[in-house]
């Protein structure tokens, strides 16, 4: 493609054909960002589409040229002074690099759920929701985590000034920073090499000077191909076990991670795994021992009646100790069993140990902000 050729005058000549209802062929509308003109919002590789085919007479195919941030179509809108944004809840994706010369990265990230992240570049576009590849640097360099932003970048305190190394020591005061949920601890490491690998033209390894540095969507498809990051994210958000998302086909798969616009549903598909066998009589007979003493069936952690709330019966049977944590079969009996509203089923089930203590604490916890609050 003649990207070179594009000029200011052939991105307003596309402009004004996707204004008069043209669409180029085989092109879909942007996921992830938009070309803002005032009020109007157009998908970014069309507008480049029809720029190109005013510029040299030739109509590119969606197949010969990338969309996305860093990548040279979204230069050429730059270039001639196109605003380009993000669509709100679109992600982006980033290497954050840490050095083991000047700080215990790996002792920093071998406990935690959730780390803080200095942000030295890109202030402006890093948000939450974007993916993070967590980067060490040095002889054995290359990815050692995934994570996900879950924080918006504001001064932050270093919450661990210990682990910084000699006269590189940093203060503790409020600076520039991220909260980054960590996804999946990589072990072993996915090798700077095997990065070469797959993506040779990384920008990163031409200048990795800094602390964050954007990547392109499919640079970032294929890094979470190799690491499987996909699965190991699903997991995490949805609470199933790996090795049934791991039986799902790839359309599948990318219906639950991804942003869809539209999609077919409805195919009858069969899926094979091993799952721990529940005994739904004990668990039915638990409802109806709560129910004779109680007269109706009420959530034990929220007092939610759903009979009367709905004029229906929704209430479910949670075992005090997991299934997960059992290593083989075991007897149970109605007094094993909580009664939950859906709700509070999934929250208990997000919480470690699946307490139904932690699950009371935080509901008081929150009734009392709510009280405050009034």
């Amino acid at each position: 493609m003649d990207f070179k050729s594009i000029k200011r005058v052939h991105v307003v000549a596309a402009l004004n054909r996707l204004r008069r209802g043209e669409v180029p062929a085989g092109f879909k509308p942007s996921k992830d960002y938009d070309v803002k003109v005032g009020v109007e919002r157009f998908a970014p590789k069309q507008v480049v589409a029809f720029a190109h085919e005013s510029a040299t007479g030739t109509l590119p195919r969606p197949s010969d040229f990338e969309g996305g941030a860093e990548t040279t179509a979204f230069r050429v809108l730059t270039r001639c002074q196109v605003q380009v944004v993000r669509k709100a809840g679109s992600r982006r994706s980033w290497i954050f690099q840490g050095n083991p010369k000047m700080f215990r990265i790996d002792e920093y990230l071998a406990s935690r759920s959730e780390v803080v992240w200095s942000v030295n570049q890109h202030k402006q576009e890093i948000e939450p929701g974007d993916r993070v590849y967590l980067w060490r640097s040095g002889a054995a360099a290359g990815v050692i985590a995934i994570g996900r932003v879950i924080s918006s970048v504001q001064p932050l305190p270093d919450d661990v000034p210990e682990l910084w190394i000699g006269p590189t020591r940093k203060d503790s005061g409020l600076a520039d920073r991220v909260r980054v949920q960590i996804i999946k601890r990589q072990k072993p490491v996915l090798s700077r090499e095997r990065v070469m690998e797959l993506l040779p033209e990384l920008a990163f390894f031409r200048k990795s000077q800094g602390t964050n540095f954007p990547i392109s969507e499919r640079e970032a498809n294929i890094l979470d191909e190799e690491l499987g990051t996909v699965i190991v994210e699903l997991q995490a958000d949805l609470g199933v076990p790996i090795a049934i998302l791991e039986a799902l086909p790839p359309d599948d798969l990318q219906s639950l991670s991804g942003p869809v616009i539209q999609g077919k549903e409805g195919r009858v598909s069969l899926y094979s795994h091993y799952v721990r066998e529940r005994n739904v009589a004990v668990a039915r007979d638990a409802k109806r021992q709560f129910k004779s003493k109680h007269k109706v069936l009420s959530c034990e952690a929220c007092g939610l009646v759903p009979s009367v709330q709905y004029g229906v019966e929704i209430i479910e049977a949670h075992h005090k100790v997991p299934l997960s944590l059992s290593k083989g079969e075991r007897e149970i009996s109605a007094s094993d069993f909580l009664m939950l509203c859906p709700s509070c089923h999934r929250a208990i089930h997000k919480i470690a140990d699946c307490s139904f203590e932690a699950l009371l604490d935080t509901l008081k916890n929150h009734l009392a902000k709510s009280k405050m609050g009034h």
